[in-house]
């Protein structure tokens, strides 16, 4: 059996939906879901640039609309699935040091007795920022066991790339809606990526350029730089699964 890698927002919980609703009332503008073209929101319309983007992501994590986050129902029956098949499913998402507890609350509620631990990269904010001292925090003997009756995971802070935590937990393949993460395990962590989704921010060629530019969608029409509109092509394996029926399928095929 396998260590299976399971991303969050958008593979386990429909956030983008949640936070474009939340940014059209608070900010009055029009978007849906087919405007998030691209896993960097800086890199979509009216985010502004990286440092407003972020700004808005903790804006978002501190209002009401982050705790209406809706679950991805067929990827609770799927996860127990494999669970049920003998495999150990263990979270790495790229949410913030600080939303870990509630973020822990939740996935011990709505997935119970489905996955051993819970990985946070902070990927949104700078690493060392959101880890003063830049190394790993593990709070895990501070954390209570259980509350409301339903058993807690413990969870582990980490600022680090998503393949590094692969490596650190012998994961065997990962399951992430993003192709910026995929792209990134697949090459430095060697493992097959079942890429999650019927999403338009996975569809395009990855543009790394592109993903590192602190620039704002406006910014970068008004200097010229053109982002990729040519559908994806993908390695061999990274595999895409629109569906958490196709990722148990996936696993199955391989282990």
């Amino acid at each position: 059996m396998a260590v299976i890698a399971v991303d969050c927002d958008d593979t386990l919980s429909r956030t983008n939906e949640t936070i474009c609703r939340w940014h059209n009332e608070t900010y009055g503008t029009d978007f849906t879901i087919d405007d998030f073209e691209h896993f960097q929101y800086w890199r979509n319309r009216g985010w502004g640039d990286r440092a407003m983007a972020q700004k808005k992501v903790k804006e978002f994590n501190h209002s009401a609309a982050w705790n209406e986050i809706p679950v991805i129902q067929e990827a609770i029956a799927a996860t127990k699935k494999l669970k049920e098949l003998g495999h150990t499913l263990i979270i790495i998402t790229a949410r913030m040091a600080s939303e870990a507890e509630r973020t822990r609350d939740w996935v011990s509620a709505v997935f119970p007795d489905t996955f051993t631990e819970i990985y946070f990269t902070s990927a949104f904010e700078s690493r060392v920022a959101s880890h003063p001292s830049g190394q790993d925090v593990e709070a895990a003997n501070k954390q209570p066991e259980s509350v409301s009756g339903f058993k807690l995971l413990p969870f582990k802070s980490i600022p680090k790339p998503k393949s590094d935590i692969c490596k650190l937990i012998g994961a065997k393949v990962l399951v992430d809606d993003s192709i910026e993460n995929a792209y990134e395990v697949h090459e430095n962590a060697g493992i097959p990526v079942a890429l999650y989704g019927d999403w338009k921010w996975n569809k395009k060629e990855m543009d790394e350029q592109a993903a590192n530019s602190p620039k704002s969608h406006a910014q970068r029409i008004q200097d010229g730089d053109v982002e990729p509109s040519k559908p994806a092509q993908l390695p061999a394996q990274i595999i895409r699964t629109t569906t958490w029926e196709a990722v148990v399928q996936l696993v199955q095929e391989q282990f």
